[in-house]
């Protein structure tokens, strides 16, 4: 099952910006400005939310806030409300589900999904960008996709970002 990777793929993105807002962290932000405590509680719906699907987002989440909390111990108490705000809410929401995810680390890396254990992809599906099982589309179906990302190193106002996408994507 790719359940779980298909909703982080789409909350991700959301994910990132609620966090940075949350935290203060937006470039057009002043320099002590605090993130709002709505922007927190969004990072922390969406990250219940996720992690319901994938629960290996909850100690990357933990991870990221440790780091905050050392980027910004100059005031530790609005961001250390915020971080156990975030960190204590996807946990009590989803318990006892979660408790057991504690007590057995090892389920942080599954999944929600079937696990229909039909194999592998090979080297050629994942160079065409195909990841094997049933119904999956071959890779010839996304070669829409390639001739755009193409085409947009044709763009002269946005070659950086292009660039940069595709060393990302490359490597």
């Amino acid at each position: 099952g790719r359940l779980g990777t298909a909703v982080l793929l789409v909350l991700l993105p959301l994910i990132a910006r609620a966090g940075v807002a949350a935290h203060g962290l937006r470039a057009d932000s002043a320099a002590g400005e605090r993130g709002s405590w709505r922007a927190t509680w969004a990072y922390t719906l969406l990250l219940t939310v996720t992690m319901a699907f994938t629960p290996i987002v909850w100690p990357l989440a933990v991870v990221l806030g440790i780091g905050v909390l050392v980027l910004r111990r100059g005031d530790i108490t609005a961001y250390g409300l915020r971080f156990v705000a975030a960190v204590a809410t996807p946990v009590l929401v989803l318990a006892p589900w979660s408790l057991s995810l504690l007590t057995n680390p090892s389920a942080l890396l599954t999944e929600a999904g079937l696990d229909l254990g039909t194999g592998e992809a090979s080297g050629l599906d994942l160079l065409g960008i195909s990841p094997g099982g049933p119904g999956a589309a071959g890779g010839i179906l996304l070669l829409g996709i390639v001739l755009a990302a193409l085409a947009a190193l044709l763009r002269e106002d946005r070659q950086f970002a292009v660039r940069t996408a595709w060393a990302v994507a490359l490597v």
